[in-house]
Parts: structure tokens; C-alpha cells; sequence
């Protein structure tokens, strides 16, 4: 299993973080939004305008395998 942990929201009022477990992800998008989807229909959305800016990929020990950032 992987975590993929969603980090710093566009929302500069709030700094969230949001965490999912999966067995693994595909990485799709253009030059305004990178989507990261992690189960059947299901995505998060790594944008500087609306959505998340980074998205890092851990492994099960917590150690990171790789970060994804919004474009």
C-alpha cells in the first residue's frame, strides 16, 4: 500500500492536508492542473488556482517516494 498525502490547499486561510491509502495512482493533466487518481473515479486535483499544490507519495514506513506538485 501508498499513502498519497494532499498538502496545502489554495485556500490560504486554512492550510489543510488530506491522506489516502491505495494500492496505486495515475498522474494526468495539462499546463493548468495536474489530477492524481487514486481509485476508480476518484481524484484530487494539484492546481495554483483551485486545488491542492502538492501531493507527496509515501510508502507504507512513511518514507517518500515521490512529490508531485501543481503545475
Amino acid at each position: 500500500m501508498i499513502y498519497l498525502k494532499f498538502i496545502n490547499h489554495t485556500d490560504r486561510d486554512h492550510n489543510q492536508q488530506s491522506v489516502y491509502c491505495c494500492k496505486s495512482y495515475q498522474v494526468a493533466g495539462d499546463k493548468t492542473r495536474t489530477d492524481v487518481y487514486y481509485e476508480p473515479g476518484m481524484h484530487e486535483t494539484l492546481s495554483r488556482d483551485k486545488g491542492w499544490l502538492n501531493c507527496f507519495v509515501m510508502s507504507e514506513t512513511g518514507k517518500t517516494i515521490d512529490v508531485i506538485h501543481a503545475p
